[in-house]
């Protein structure tokens, strides 16, 4: 990772495609799984120098957690969803 790149969180679970009825592919989709340490996270980038940070909206609770200090090093952008994260990545 560069100096000033953004460091962003999804983890995600997709399983391979799987044959319809008329044996032609479709995808079977994913899941987004919820970050249990977020401030460990959001340190752990600015300390790789990441100076913006992509995680699930569902974090901004454990981000109060973060000290004033580190919350200024940081900009911090929340998504809903897959296509939001991906939106927003790559509009950085």
């Amino acid at each position: 990772m560069t100096k000033g790149s953004t460091f962003t969180v999804m983890r995600s679970t997709v399983s391979p495609p799987i044959p319809d009825a008329t044996n032609r592919f479709s995808p079977s989709g994913g899941t987004i799984e919820p970050i249990h340490n977020a401030v460990s996270l959001a340190e752990i980038a600015i300390e790789k120098g990441a100076k913006a940070l992509l995680l699930p909206v569902a974090c901004r609770k454990q981000l109060f957690d973060l000290s004033d200090d580190m919350a200024t090093k940081l900009d911090i952008e929340l998504y809903q969803d897959g296509r939001d994260a991906l939106l927003k990545a790559l509009t950085e």
